[in-house]
């Protein structure tokens, strides 16, 4: 039950700097920079569901992080959907690919930890 903690308080972080009027977030300090907080921000999120999946399920770690980036996948589109209808946002399919790059990039981590946590708990 705790394991979901963490991913569920980022996917309400996320949901409500989703809600908030784009003119409140014009602060840019390099091109994309709105593609790399995407990047960081769905990263975050789909390493701590791979866990949670892990902690609550057992599921192997290659199971964990197929679904975790397939919920990344639907959160991504959901939330730019969610966004059309916020004043001043735009739904972008970029925004979306850098939401899956970042879960895959994640979930790649997620894996490479995993092993690693398993080899060393079998030679202990």
């Amino acid at each position: 039950m705790w394991a979901w903690a963490p991913p569920a308080a980022v996917a309400l972080c996320i949901f409500g700097l989703s809600s908030l009027p784009g003119t409140t977030l014009r602060y840019e300090f390099f091109a994309w920079q709105d593609k790399l907080a995407h990047f960081l921000a769905y990263g975050l999120l789909a390493f701590l569901t791979a866990r949670a999946f892990r902690r609550s399920r057992g599921w192997r770690a290659l199971t964990c992080a197929a679904v975790a980036s397939a919920l990344m996948l639907a959160y991504g589109v959901l939330d730019e959907i969610h966004q059309s209808f916020v004043p001043y946002r735009n739904p972008d399919v970029l925004d979306v690919t850098a939401d899956l790059a970042g879960a895959l990039t994640a979930c790649g981590l997620w894996i490479v930890l995993a092993g690693r946590e398993r080899r060393l708990a079998r030679s202990a």
